[in-house]
């Protein structure tokens, strides 16, 4: 039995380290900074009734407004990647919802209530009387509640739903992507519990990024939405004009000497990434290829592909400056691995080059196969020929349109009002 338990625990550590590895942090400094937080959490618990006015709190709920939209999930709003969970709350605040997210305050800077705008505020949920007194106030409201919880949230339990239940507020999953090992690491028992028990339940509403995450869905229930990613189109039409002085652009253009067309790809990069395709464009000397994003495990450093002459890894990249460093590409590419894994997927990057106005060459997944926009192949060798293509469309203004067309149906404002939309035709229905 002890070698079982140290395999485990020698299993964990190693699981733990190769997280942390692929930021450069070491497990010790990890340890220290959640013993700091820790503390820090326990002296603000104390400090909360002191410290901060519930005044400022009862005039928010006081003010007008048409639902809430109640988040507390331990989720990080400052990050690099800018996803679901912040662009939905986003746009709810502008369609007179009365927004409260939940933070990571090591990261988001909340000691306890940060306003981001005059209908939204960031909480940090580890305070907790300060989440029992949102609590409260959301209870007593003759509004509509809106608590959504994300299926990549694992710090909510199923405890927590049945609290919500009880409360009498709607609550909405929002399933993005699959399980899987890929994409979320180790994913505890408990998880998949609590996402069997909530599917299960026909009083939760629940809506899926993709086809295939709906069809496993519909399985359980009848009333399920499909509300894939979309794009903040106001974020990535400002940069149309990059500065081309920036150190970004002239460390590109030295590294593309014989000026190239620039094929560029912005996400994770993992396992789930054809490094195989990207290696066969960059030996084709037509091309040169910019990758941007986080390392999400040590795929790419295996793969070889940085040892090519014509390619330019610059690493992670700022949501803030993301569009300026996207608009060096003549062809933006989707190269997943055709798997089922991928066929789950709705891809962010998708609607971001639709916005980008940049020609979208794709390896064929089931998501990308609904838009007109992408040219997508099955094939190496046929993802080269429709690379030649695209750069035929490049300034077509037909196809231009078509982008812009793609783009506007699928921004993140689209999406919340088709949330609201779903959350009141089905209110009446359970």
């Amino acid at each position: 039995m002890k070698s079982i338990s140290a395999r485990k625990i020698s299993h964990a550590y190693r699981q733990v380290k190769r997280r942390y590895d692929r930021y450069g942090i070491s497990i010790i400094q990890v340890a220290f900074n959640r013993l700091v937080l820790r503390l820090r959490t326990a002296l603000d618990n104390l400090c909360y009734p002191f410290f901060f006015n519930k005044e400022d709190l009862e005039s928010l709920f006081s003010s007008r407004y048409e639902f809430v939209d109640y988040s507390a999930g331990k989720l990080e709003w400052n990050g690099r990647l800018v996803q679901r969970y912040r662009q939905i709350a986003t746009e709810f605040s502008k369609l007179d919802g009365l927004v409260i997210s939940g933070s990571l305050p090591q990261v988001d800077n909340v000691r306890f209530v940060r306003k981001i705008s005059p209908h939204h505020i960031l909480i940090n949920p580890y305070i907790r009387p300060l989440v029992k007194d949102i609590e409260k106030l959301c209870s007593a409201q003759t509004k509509k509640v809106i608590v959504r919880l994300q299926s990549t949230d694992f710090t909510f339990s199923i405890e927590d739903v049945n609290r919500f239940k009880e409360m009498g507020f709607s609550i909405l999953y929002e399933y993005i992507d699959p399980f899987h090992e890929n994409i979320s690491g180790d994913i505890p028992e408990k998880i998949y519990e609590r996402h069997k028990r909530i599917l299960q339940d026909e009083g939760i509403f629940v809506c899926c990024t993709a086809d295939a995450l709906k069809k496993e869905v519909s399985i359980n229930r009848a009333n399920v939405l499909l509300s894939p990613n979309g794009v903040n189109l106001e974020h990535w039409k400002s940069s149309d004009k990059p500065n081309k002085n920036s150190a970004f652009y002239k460390e590109l253009k030295g590294r593309n000497s014989h000026n190239l067309p620039v094929i560029g790809y912005h996400g994770a990069l993992a396992k789930w990434i054809d490094y195989d395709l990207l290696k066969k464009i960059s030996k084709t000397g037509d091309y040169f290829l910019l990758i941007i994003g986080q390392q999400y495990d040590d795929s790419l450093k295996k793969s070889g592909l940085l040892s090519s002459q014509n390619v330019f890894y610059a690493g992670p990249v700022d949501y803030d400056f993301l569009p300026q460093a996207a608009q060096a590409y003549d062809i933006s590419i989707i190269p997943f691995e055709q798997s089922e894994l991928s066929n789950c997927v709705s891809p962010i990057k998708l609607f971001e080059y639709m916005a980008l106005g940049k020609p979208i060459v794709s390896t064929e997944t089931s998501e990308v196969l609904k838009y007109r926009s992408c040219l997508v192949s099955q094939t190496h060798d046929g993802f080269i020929k429709k690379l030649e293509y695209a750069l035929q469309l490049k300034n077509e203004l037909w196809y231009r349109k078509i982008l812009n067309e793609e783009a506007r149906c699928n921004s993140w404002n689209a999406r919340a009002k088709q949330l609201l939309a779903f959350l009141k035709e089905e209110q009446f229905k359970v």
